[in-house]
This record gives structure tokens, sequence and C-alpha cells, in this order.
């Protein structure tokens, strides 16, 4: 009775989005992964699913408020969203396309030290988990006919990758100076400051801001930095139809090969197969 209340709830909650809809669905196990396109634009008010997910931004712009936190990201970012998590979703001017892993209810159980990956909302900016996901899609829309294997085998990688990634978004009790210095870091993405300047407008000692970035973040801010990067060209990449070498430029790296590099490091994506992913 309870979960056919939650799907009610669920469904009013969903009631007269615009959501483009689903465009790749795969099913192992209980486990499903889907690709779905949001149109420009388009509002989520508060809801929340029934089920935990694991979502990867492929193209455009999500902005997502939960749990008294407000966070915008783009291509190679994921989210992920443990059952109940009330949120509400804003989509870019060119709406967004994301894939995601929806666990069957009572699936995180069978996870065993993963579960406690999973019973946390949070979005990590690349890294491990984005390269999990896109070598999964990379596989899928290579060999289709393999999907519900390759998915069976992905959904463990992902959760071993999700390890690796120390610590949740900082929650509203976090200092204001930290949430101040990761939104200097988002908005000077292509030509970083240095820790200490960061220290010294925050008003703290650099080792400091080092251990709580690393607390609050789950890696280094010199890791953080490069992570914003690679996505900022993914973006670009995904998004537009601009030269690589010009992306390369923006974003900040020393050339094309430098963005090659750098984005396959992250993704195990060329520029050119990022680009053909996310827009496939």
């Amino acid at each position: 009775m309870r979960l056919e209340w939650m799907r009610d709830n669920l469904r009013r909650a969903r009631g007269g989005f615009n959501t483009v809809g689903g465009m790749m669905r795969i099913r192992a196990d209980g486990l499903v992964f889907r690709v779905t396109e949001y149109a420009a634009g388009e509002r989520m008010p508060g809801h929340w699913h029934p089920v935990t997910s694991v979502s990867l931004v492929m193209r455009g712009c999500v902005q997502e408020a939960a749990r008294g936190t407000e966070l915008q990201s783009t291509c190679c970012a994921v989210v992920v969203k443990p059952a109940g998590t009330v949120h509400a979703n804003r989509f870019g001017p060119a709406g967004a396309r994301l894939a995601s892993i929806d666990l069957p209810e009572g699936w995180e159980a069978r996870t065993g030290r993963g579960a406690a990956e999973l019973a946390r909302w949070r979005w990590v900016q690349g890294g491990p988990p984005a390269r999990t996901l896109w070598r999964l899609l990379a596989a899928a829309h290579a060999e289709p006919e393999h999907g519900p294997a390759l998915l069976a085998s992905g959904f463990w990688e992902m959760v071993d990758a999700l390890g690796e990634e120390g610590a949740a978004a900082p929650g509203p009790s976090a200092p204001g100076w930290l949430a101040r210095v990761r939104d200097r870091l988002h908005d000077e993405a292509a030509a970083p400051p240095r820790v200490r300047e960061l220290a010294d407008a925050a008003g703290v000692h650099p080792v400091y801001l080092a251990r709580a970035f690393r607390r609050a973040y789950g890696v280094p801010v010199t890791e953080y930095q490069r992570r914003l990067r690679v996505m900022a060209a993914a973006h670009r990449i995904a998004s537009t139809d601009e030269p690589l070498a010009r992306v390369a430029y923006a974003a900040g790296f020393a050339d094309q090969a430098h963005l090659t590099r750098g984005l396959r490091a992250d993704t195990g994506l060329t520029p050119g197969a990022l680009r053909r992913l996310a827009r496939a």
C-alpha cells in the first residue's frame, strides 16, 4: 500500500512537466539505464522519486535545489539522488540531456559498503563516476545487443567510482567562506586562482582551506580546478559546433592536444567521440 501511495504521489508531483521523453532504456536485474531529454527552460517544482538514481549530465545545464542547497551543473557532472529526496529542477536555455541508472526499491542494501555512497544527495563534478557512466554509454551505443550485460557490470563500477569521491557537497551549515571559494573556482575556471590567493580572500590559512575544501568536496582544490576546466570544455563540445581549437583556448587549455588528453583522462572519450555521443 505504501509503495502505491508513493507512486501516486510521484505521478501527481510530475503532472504537467514537459519532458521531451526517454531516448534509451536498458533493463538488467531490476536496474534501469535511461537517457532522457529535458526541454529548454523547463522547470520542475519540488518533487521526489520512490527509487534511488545516479545521473550524468550529457549536455546542457541543470540547476537543482535540495536539502537547503542549490547547485548548477553542466556536462560531466554526476548527481546521486537517494529515494525520497525532495528536489526542484530548472534546465538551461538549451535544455539538457541526462543518462541515469535507477535502482529498484531496496536495492541499495545489495551494494554492501557501497550503500553509504548511495545514501546522500550530492553532485560530483566530473572524475571517476562521470568516466564510468560515459564508458557505459559509449559501450551501449556501440553494442546495443549487450546492453543488459554492460549495465549489470557498469553499475558496480559506478558504485566503486563513487567511493573514490569521499564527501558530499556542503549543506546549509557549511561556512559561507567555503561556498564562496567554490563559487569563485567555477567563475574563474579558465584562469584558476592559486590556493594562497583563495585563502587570503577568505581570511583563512592556505593549509586550513585545503583541508576544509577536501573534506567538503572530496578532492583537493587543484584537482577540482582541473575537473572544472575539463567540464567547461566538455559543455562547449557537447552543446555547440565550435572548432575544438577554440574550445580548448576558451577553457584554458594550451592547445587542442592538451584538451584531448584532459578529456580522455576524465571521460575515456576524445572530443569528437563525446560530441557524437552527447548528440546521438
